[in-house]
């Protein structure tokens, strides 16, 4: 166990600690009922003072636990009191498809052996097509997410996908901007409490500019994700929120077989990213079900439409 870890959280023995982010920390636990080992996160105790903070922490369990989908966590227990706040899940053991990126292209760089999913154009688009079938779950179920991004998704040993984090998630109707703003402590990626929440760099143009999140704004998200996964790169350098509004009308699609041609990349999924990418809503697609069309017809080898003049 680490130094500093806690060896019990309520009724569960605490193994050690698996991870921690700008809200909570996650342990390996014992369930003393079950006697197996579970995920358990509890928010950080110089936080339970935000109401917004405890707010949203509460909301990532209960709308987790509304949602029953392969690709979504489910929720075992929820405990709240004046000292402590935590919920249980199953533990998955893997990686997050941040670090399978980050280590592909570290053995990339110096000519490693290739990782055996980053490697490999069509594993990546099989994990991304998981993801979007679990947001298309999610939206006909009326939630937002609001922060897709590669660090809240985790690939499983055994091939699970799990989309994690709900902690920004709204119902569709309901997404009227948290305005307790915390002075942040940890890395600029951290997603705060204020008027705008998500991460900037999977932001949707309108999103930053103060409009409430849609379907569409999710699509945006999952686009800048699919462009990470093919050239594992992002689309867009956007330093700060404040310099996104400055030079978001400065931006411009760069085409994913020039940024990385050693990649190989298949036109049919730049069209994709880019259809998720158009700065104007309007011309995105209109519901995760017409992009998971579009990679389902990638994988059984549909035929390719190009426009003539590409």
């Amino acid at each position: 166990m680490e130094k500093g870890s806690p060896k019990n959280v309520g009724e569960y023995e605490i193994i050690r600690l698996v991870g921690k982010g700008g809200m909570g920390e996650i342990f390996l636990a014992k369930d003393p009922v079950f006697g197996r080992e579970i995920a358990l996160k509890r928010i950080l105790d110089r936080l339970l003072r935000y109401p917004t903070i405890k707010k949203r922490f509460l909301s990532e369990a209960r709308i987790a636990a509304r949602l029953a989908h392969p690709s979504i966590i489910p929720i075992y227990a929820l405990h709240e009191d004046k000292e402590q706040i935590y919920y249980t899940m199953p533990y998955v053991e893997g990686e997050t498809l941040k670090n399978i990126i980050k280590k592909t292209r570290e053995k990339e760089k110096v000519n490693d052996t290739p990782h055996p999913i980053g490697s490999s154009i069509p594993s990546l688009i099989r994990i991304f097509l998981s993801v979007c079938q679990a947001m298309h779950y999610t939206h006909t179920k009326k939630f937002l997410h609001r922060d897709l991004k590669p660090e809240n998704i985790i690939v499983g040993k055994f091939g699970e996908v799990m989309i994690l984090d709900w902690g920004i998630a709204v119902q569709t109707g309901n997404v009227k901007e948290e305005e307790e703003p915390i002075k942040p402590s940890s890395p600029r990626d951290l997603t705060m409490p204020g008027k705008v929440v998500g991460t900037v760099g999977y932001m949707a143009p309108e999103r930053a500019m103060g409009y409430p999140a849609t379907i569409k704004t999710d699509i945006y998200s999952l686009g800048v994700i699919l462009y990470q996964l093919i050239t594992f790169r992002l689309p867009f350098i956007r330093p700060s929120l404040k310099d996104f509004r400055k030079k978001m009308k400065l931006e411009k699609w760069a085409e994913p077989q020039e940024v990385a041609a050693h990649r190989d990349i298949p036109s049919q999924l730049s069209l994709i990213a880019k259809r998720c990418l158009n700065p104007d809503p309007k011309l995105r697609y209109d519901s995760v079900h017409q992009v998971i069309e579009q990679l389902e017809n990638f994988i059984e080898g549909g035929p390719e439409w190009i426009p003539t003049s590409t």
